[in-house]
């Protein structure tokens, strides 16, 4: 029973360590336990939880397992608490690998990833995927979607070199069209990191691919930046509202890569960013799919921001118009992106008390700004 315990390495169910570790007097042995301070135990009834009154205790007993002895336990462990489905999705991948049978270790990993994703523990999620893809080694449309998975956690965790590494990976196993969109990610997750030179190759193969290169001089980016700038005027910022699922997939595929192209090159290259920036809102614009109007609507106003009091009206044009869309849409990423532009703009602006996050506009309250 103490082997179990130790081997299990977290709380156990009574009614789960007696399955496993088939006890012939269960009450003596586990009072024996209790009273010599070798077990402790919360709770009662079936659902009273077992465990080794001290880590020393369990680390010490497992030192002493022989390797053949803690596959046993391991694989005893991972049975029954899968029939059970007490466990968490992390402990029978534990038990399995302790087994040795790393094909459901590596699933189960997988689905412990998912897990903490949902829980927003990236970190976590980012170790987890990996894990399972060393255990499992994978191929085609089920690698391709764990690399994806971990690109996309290591990047909600700010790790952004490693994300884009990540999705370069899993670039070279999609379609050409999914391949352009997660070379595009690769991009901005550099840039964002501060890798420069590898975001700026990624960014420019896949507009050198859509047929819409990088201007090849500062010169001819503002050029490009004024005359569409001049078109979005022109235009104004109506639209035929379309739903995603009416877009064709080369429509979204040049939306989300000419905003992540807009939002990589933005911290690095203002210029440039700032004109793929005004394409991605005209291509939102003419495309009519909400939400994507709302994020470019959104990042547009930062960048009319920038010009100071001059761009005073268009900034919050476009802001009102953002927020009116994500309020109705009611998508948290919307009114995310929303909120976000209305703080950077009012930085910008030197508005500061205007700040729609609570945090910042509490800080503002502690300084005089008249």
């Amino acid at each position: 029973m103490l082997e179990v315990l130790s081997v299990a390495s977290r709380p156990l169910r009574l009614i789960d360590a007696l399955k496993v570790a088939y006890v012939r007097d269960s009450h003596a042995a586990l009072s024996r336990l209790r009273i010599d301070h070798f077990m402790r135990a919360t709770g009662a009834g079936a659902d009273e939880l077992l465990a080794p009154y001290h880590d020393r205790i369990r680390e010490t007993l497992v030192s002493r397992l022989s390797a053949e002895t803690l596959r046993d336990r391991h694989r005893s462990l991972a049975t029954t608490l899968a029939a059970s489905g007490a466990a968490d999705a992390q402990t029978l991948a534990i038990h399995y690998e302790g087994a040795g049978d790393h094909e459901s270790a590596g699933r189960h990993f997988a689905a412990a990833a998912d897990e903490a994703g949902s829980a927003l523990a990236f970190e976590q999620a980012a170790n987890l995927y990996r894990k399972s893809l060393e255990l499992r080694p994978t191929s085609g449309t089920e690698r391709f979607g764990l690399l994806v998975h971990l690109a996309d956690a290591l990047a909600n965790a700010g790790r952004g070199v490693q994300a884009g590494e990540q999705y370069l990976a899993a670039s070279t196993l999609a379609e050409a069209d999914e391949a352009m969109i997660l070379q595009s990610k690769a991009g901005f997750n550099l840039c964002a990191a501060g890798d420069i030179d590898a975001g700026r190759a990624a960014l420019g193969g896949v507009l050198d691919r859509l047929g819409t290169p990088l201007p090849g001089t500062r010169v001819r980016a503002l050029v490009s930046l004024l005359w569409n700038r001049v078109r979005l005027w022109l235009r104004g910022i109506k639209f035929k509202e379309r739903s995603e699922g009416e877009l064709s997939n080369e429509e979204r595929m040049r939306l989300d890569v000419t905003w992540s192209v807009a939002c990589g090159l933005t911290m690095i290259d203002t210029i440039r960013g700032a004109d793929f920036q005004t394409r991605n809102l005209l291509l939102a614009l003419n495309t009519g799919e909400p939400y994507r109007v709302t994020r470019a609507l959104g990042w547009e106003a930062t960048h009319a921001a920038m010009d100071g009091v001059s761009g005073r009206r268009r900034t919050r044009q476009y802001l009102d118009a953002a927020d009116k869309i994500a309020e109705r849409l009611k998508n948290p990423h919307a009114i995310g992106m929303a909120m976000m532009s209305r703080g950077v703009a009012a930085f910008f602006l030197g508005d500061l008390r205007e700040s729609p996050v609570p945090i910042l506009s509490h800080w503002s309250d502690s300084f005089d700004f008249s």
